[in-house]
């Protein structure tokens, strides 16, 4: 091949990466997450209230509690993970 020919030989593309996608995925995911962690904060220091002041009657079951630190645990995991992503769209000089 010619060295014209390879100077007219395009590279490939970078995907295109469509940041403000991104943006308003991880703008619902953090509006949505923070009501949910401000609810099971709430419920959580309810039943510590309950127990204080109702002579140790459970608000929430053990059951109840556990399933609120799952879910708790999920969203940790998702803000974690998009942050990531977000990191690396930022360090491949997306945005």
């Amino acid at each position: 091949m010619s060295s014209v020919a390879q100077l007219n030989k395009k590279s490939p593309a970078k995907p295109v990466v469509d940041f403000r996608a991104h943006a308003e995925s991880d703008a619902t995911l953090m509006r949505r997450s923070g009501r949910a962690m401000g609810a099971i904060a709430g419920l959580i220091g309810e039943n510590l209230s309950r127990l204080d002041i109702e002579d140790d009657s459970d608000f929430l079951t053990p059951s109840a509690l556990s399933g609120l630190l799952e879910a708790v645990q999920l969203l940790a995991d998702q803000l974690a993970e998009r942050g990531e992503d977000l990191g690396e769209i930022i360090a491949a000089g997306s945005v």
